[in-house]
């Protein structure tokens, strides 16, 4: 199975432990539902843990994949929107 991101990615992580979000256009969907379930994972972490820096850029990260899937859907409106 293929890593859910790049060496690339995984080399460029910042001090707070947090790398650039992956490009989601790329995944497969079985790979978008592995990193879905793993994002959930870490959001709940960053809860529980009260860090709501960290859950926040997860959910940022949620948001991007929702979008992707969105995209493929043919949703209307699938642009991210801040």
């Amino acid at each position: 199975m293929e890593a859910i991101i790049s060496e690339e990615a995984e080399s460029q992580i910042s001090e707070f432990g947090w790398g650039e979000h992956p490009e989601f256009t790329t995944y497969s969907d079985q790979r978008l539902n592995l990193a879905q379930a793993l994002i959930d994972e870490d959001i709940r972490a960053a809860r529980e843990q009260g860090d709501e820096l960290e859950a926040i850029y997860y959910e940022q990260r949620m948001r991007m994949l929702q979008a992707e899937r969105k995209r493929r859907n043919g949703a209307p409106n699938s642009f991210l929107l801040l």
